[in-house]
């Protein structure tokens, strides 16, 4: 939850460039190596690390797209 108070807390302020970081346990298990961007969304995040924090971190992606696009 503190990324996306973190995101609105920024666009409240009229920050104008924002950096997010992710982390490795929101891809997908399978992902080939070298890592893209585009993989993200090849599948759901390693099952050991989804309930933790592998989908709170691809969540972040989802938020930061809506902003932009708003």
């Amino acid at each position: 939850m503190r990324g996306i108070q973190l995101i609105e807390a920024a666009h409240r302020v009229g920050v104008g460039k924002l950096v997010a970081i992710g982390t490795i346990s929101a891809y997908p298990s399978v992902t080939r190596v070298p890592f893209s961007e585009d993989d993200l969304t090849n599948g759901h995040p390693e099952e050991t690390n989804a309930p933790q924090h592998g989908l709170a971190k691809k969540m972040l992606l989802v938020v930061c797209e809506a902003y932009r696009q708003q």
